[in-house]
């Protein structure tokens, strides 16, 4: 019994560990006020689908609306959110989404999204790896909210949920959307 005493200490601290590390206030840690929140998106090193240089930079964003999503065909969480963005593309139709195949290629990445479906408006490659470094990604699939001014206006880290869709990005790309229709 009292070897038994090291193990169930360990296995106590580790399930509270685990409860502090995916436990918060709100009960999601995958939304991510990280440090570019409200700041303004950098012009990002990426290539086109000929590995032509075609940065993606603040004039592509300003007036727009813009909703970024890195993601990958390798990528399994990438697949399971696939549907709600393509949900989301069809609830907020004005809003300009650009996808960033990270560590992929058009050769895979083009069936793929025919496959799982395509909400992107353009598609952007990142092979190197450069604009995941920039923007701080933690991991993939990453989803920016970019607001008509190219301010970063909410990230998340990890696949976008049913819930998530409907009841915070949903509301907001509305919101985003109107502010920018009355600056006009």
């Amino acid at each position: 019994m009292i070897r038994m005493i090291p193990v169930l200490l360990f296995s106590v601290l580790a399930a509270l560990l685990f409860v502090a590390l995916i436990g918060s206030s709100d009960g999601d840690v995958k939304r991510a006020n990280g440090p570019l929140i409200d700041q303004p998106m950098k012009t990002l090193p990426l290539k086109d689908a000929e590995s032509a240089d075609m940065p993606l930079t603040p004039e592509d964003l300003h007036g727009k609306v813009t909703l970024i999503n890195l993601l990958a065909s390798w990528c399994a969480p990438c697949e399971a959110e696939m549907g709600e963005l393509v949900a989301l593309k069809d609830d907020a139709e004005a809003v300009q989404f650009i996808g960033i195949a990270w560590n992929d290629s058009p050769i895979t990445i083009a069936p793929w999204l025919k496959k799982h479906g395509d909400p992107f408006d353009s598609m952007r490659y990142d092979p190197g790896g450069r604009a995941a470094i920039a923007l701080g990604v933690r991991g993939i699939p990453e989803t920016y909210v970019v607001d008509a001014k190219g301010t970063i206006r909410y990230q998340l880290s990890g696949p976008l949920t049913e819930d998530m869709r409907k009841n915070e990005v949903l509301p907001l790309l509305k919101q985003l959307q109107s502010e920018a229709d009355d600056a006009r």
